[in-house]
């Protein structure tokens, strides 16, 4: 395992990779400073980091930068079946968009052969997912579209949604 803490220009994060993957990509703040500084860069503060963790660092820059952010990353992070349905539903949102609790609890119903599934069901695994801004749960939205909870703070899934509508303006 090897793990690092970066700066970035939404806070502070914890990046752990297990030499192969992302395993954790967390806010180690409460919330986002009151004044985000939108240019600034992603710099490793502490730790040294494995390959992983590198290509980590290289894909924050380029998503806070606004450039074509490259592919995904590979994953490596625990949970159960049905966390990990509803975090490979999350992978399919695309940058700049927002999705419904309900519209993912739907998608996971049908991948499980089920008539329904609770939308607190998958904010609570949404609330569980290790890896942020990666898996994209910043982008899920109640249905009447308000922001909703955010683990990292709701300043910060606001910053990080308006942040993605900036650079496809």
């Amino acid at each position: 395992m090897s793990s690092i803490i970066i700066s970035t220009p939404a806070g502070h994060m914890r990046l752990t990779s297990n030499g192969n993957a992302l395993s954790e990509a967390r806010f180690i703040e409460a919330d986002i400073s009151s004044n985000p500084q939108p240019h600034s860069s992603v710099t490793i503060t502490e730790g040294t980091p494995d390959g992983t963790l590198l290509e980590a660092v290289d894909w924050l820059k380029a998503y806070f930068s606004g450039s074509d952010v490259p592919p995904a990353i590979p994953y490596a992070a625990k949970g159960s079946p049905f966390r990990r349905t509803v975090w490979e539903v999350l992978d399919s949102v695309p940058y700049g968009s927002t999705v419904s609790y309900g519209a993912i609890a739907a998608e996971v119903a049908r991948r499980q052969g089920r008539a329904t599934m609770s939308a607190q069901a998958v904010g609570q695994a949404l609330g569980d997912n290790p890896i942020c801004i990666f898996r994209p749960c910043h982008r899920v939205v109640a249905a009447d579209g308000t922001l909703g909870g955010y683990s990292a703070g709701l300043s910060r899934k606001s910053y990080l949604l308006n942040l993605e509508k900036s650079h496809l303006s």
